[in-house]
This record gives structure tokens, C-alpha cells and sequence, in this order.
């Protein structure tokens, strides 16, 4: 049987109390992962909808997270 640890840590949902490194010691703070995807974002050259769906899988969000990463990007425009 796979224990919860063998999910690879792209595929554990935030809040499970598991960082991306897999160690149950490093426990994020709830919107850490929405705070990297912007500081990301912050250093990309474009921040198009392709470019916001790569900070979306690279930093796990919700799709919440995504709607208003695209809505706060096309409103600065």
C-alpha cells in the first residue's frame, strides 16, 4: 500500500502539513506557495496566462489562486 509520503510532493494538496521537500518537520504557512508564485511572476519577463498556468503547476495553487493571479495580472495591464 502507498503511504501518503510516497505521493510525490508536487501532488500533495497544500495544507497536508508536508512541505515540497516531503519533510513533515517544514510546515508552510498557509499562502506560502501563492506568495512564491508571485515572487516568481515578479521575475518573469511576461506574465501572460501561459506564464501564470506555469506558476500555477510549478508552485501547486488552487485553481481560486490561478483565477486571481489572471484577474490582478490582466487588471494591471
Amino acid at each position: 500500500m502507498t503511504s501518503f509520503t510516497d505521493v510525490p510532493p508536487t501532488r500533495r494538496p497544500e495544507g497536508t502539513g508536508l512541505s515540497r521537500t516531503g519533510n513533515p518537520g517544514a510546515v508552510l504557512p498557509e499562502g506560502e506557495f501563492l506568495r512564491r508564485a508571485v515572487a516568481w511572476l515578479a521575475e518573469q519577463p511576461e506574465r501572460d496566462a501561459a506564464v501564470i498556468e506555469e506558476a500555477s503547476r510549478r508552485f501547486n495553487l488552487s485553481p481560486l489562486d490561478e483565477q486571481f493571479l489572471l484577474d490582478h495580472f490582466r487588471a494591471r495591464k
